[in-house]
């Protein structure tokens, strides 16, 4: 299974992998490490990939996805950082284990209505990206399947925040057509 995560700027996308032990399922709560002190945190849309493909036209690229959830990824800020600067890849700032916190539940794609989504960290409203559904099968799916053969049971991470600050102690919350998916509470 592939965790592939996209790199959204306005003029290109690109993306990164993250192993599967990056997955924290379940709502687990998840123990901040002491390799880092500036953990950051980006909600995202997961989509679950449910046929084998390789170079995917854009036409036919929706069949290659069955459901959709969400994900907090976590990265080490600091550490990502202190590679930048060095010219180094950044795989330990975002590849660490439980990274990617997935929610238990995800909907068929067919049942979705609005592209509805909400986060919270504790009580405080988080403001989120706007998504398009037609970029992703449009631009990502046929630039990722250039790349990788996309399997069954990979996901897709859409990121629909900006990076934001994580502390100990903090409850993360994030809701999808208004039902709550996802509950990390940062140890």
């Amino acid at each position: 299974m592939k965790l592939i995560c996209i790199c959204n700027t306005a003029e290109e996308a690109t993306f990164y992998l993250r192993p599967d032990t990056a997955l924290l399922r379940n709502n687990q709560p998840f123990y901040y490490p002491d390799f880092t002190r500036e953990l950051y945190g980006e909600l995202c849309l997961a989509f679950r990939v449910c046929r084998l493909g390789r170079s995917i036209d854009e036409r036919f690229a929706n069949r290659y996805l069955d459901a959709v959830g969400l994900s907090l990824l976590l990265t080490a800020a600091d550490i990502r950082r202190r590679c930048m600067e060095q010219a180094l890849p950044c795989a330990a700032a975002v590849s660490f284990d439980y990274s990617a916190a997935l929610s238990p539940e995800f909907i068929p794609l067919n049942t979705v209505s609005e592209w509805n989504y909400q986060l919270k960290a504790d009580n405080t409203e988080i403001p989120l990206l706007p998504f398009d559904f037609g970029r992703l099968t449009k631009v990502i799916i046929p630039m990722v399947s250039q790349f990788l053969t996309l399997k069954i049971g990979d996901y897709i991470f859409m990121p629909v925040s900006s990076e934001f600050s994580l502390q100990q102690g903090q409850t993360i919350t994030a809701f999808l057509e208004n039902h709550k998916f996802l509950h990390v509470e940062i140890r």
